[in-house]
């Protein structure tokens, strides 16, 4: 079935990215990585309140107080004002070469957090899982690690590695990973992030495709297309029967721009399904 997204908040970011609805608030997260910025879209009000950081800001997850963010060189927890608070443990590279990208809390409240090589050198991106205390090595070999859901009985974790176009399925038991393969694979774009549904379904933002598909897990069927007026959709998250996407016009020229002048917008599409209550980083204050 195909669907179309419509616009819900014209913006230009450069590469929006990290929605996460947090449901305590009712109020959706989505960021522009490089224009430092964190927007907050209240969905009863429909205001959207840009919040300026001091660092790029790769993804974003609520605490107790405040947040857990990756920023371009390692995690961070950044009080409800949006200001760092404080370092997290951080993988022990070079952030010349290396920087966070994409990431969630899983079930026991760890952040997990893709690292990736930032010429997009093959198999240097890695997987870590930080807390107050430590950050762990979770897994290695990736190209560009990006979305990552639980389903709902928490003994699967659904990863992308951009650069290849694949998502691959791991056993999860105590806080680790086991056993990958692939669950999905196109040519026709790049999966980028993830949600998943209450009915355990994917929702992947496939960059370059201007879509957002539906994917059966255990099938690796699409069961459904959102289109959008975008070429570069980034990552989504669903609130009320309502997907909610996220754009970019990063390499993208002028002439690409002027041709889809609504890239770097937050798009929005009604489904007939609900998403699921994200997990919330467990952490001191």
């Amino acid at each position: 079935m195909m669907m179309k997204a419509e616009l819900l908040i014209q913006n230009r970011s450069q590469l929006g990215e990290g929605a996460y609805y947090d449901e305590q608030r009712n109020v959706l997260l989505w960021l522009d990585i490089f224009g430092c910025e964190v927007h907050e879209l209240d969905l009863a009000s429909g205001q959207d309140v840009c919040h300026k950081v001091e660092k790029p800001v790769t993804t974003i997850v609520p605490a107790e107080t405040g947040y857990v963010v990756g920023m371009i060189d390692g995690v961070y927890r950044l009080d409800d004002d949006f200001k760092i608070a404080r370092h997290l443990p951080s993988p022990d590279l070079d952030y010349a070469h290396y920087r966070c990208n994409d990431g969630k809390c899983g079930p026991d409240g760890r952040f997990w957090i893709g690292l990736m090589d930032v010429k997009g050198r093959d198999g240097q991106g890695a997987l870590y899982v930080v807390n107050d205390e430590v950050c762990e090595l979770a897994w290695t070999g990736f190209n560009v690690p990006n979305g990552i859901v639980w389903n709902s009985k928490q003994d699967k974790v659904y990863y992308t590695d951009s650069v290849g176009g694949r998502i691959y399925a791991f056993d999860y038991r105590d806080g680790k990973i086991s056993n990958k393969k692939v669950i999905f694979h196109t040519d026709a774009g790049v999966p980028d992030g993830m949600t998943i549904d209450a009915e355990d379904k994917i929702w992947a933002a496939v960059w370059g495709s201007s879509c957002v598909y539906r994917i059966d897990p255990e099938t690796g069927r699409i069961l459904e297309t959102v289109e959008t007026p975008v070429p570069q959709v980034s990552s989504v998250a669903i609130a009320h029967r309502r997907l909610y996407i996220t754009s970019a016009t990063e390499s993208m020229d002028e002439e690409q721009v002027a041709r889809y002048p609504l890239s770097g917008s937050l798009f929005t599409a009604a489904i007939d399904v609900d998403g699921v209550p994200s997990f919330r980083y467990r952490g001191r204050a």
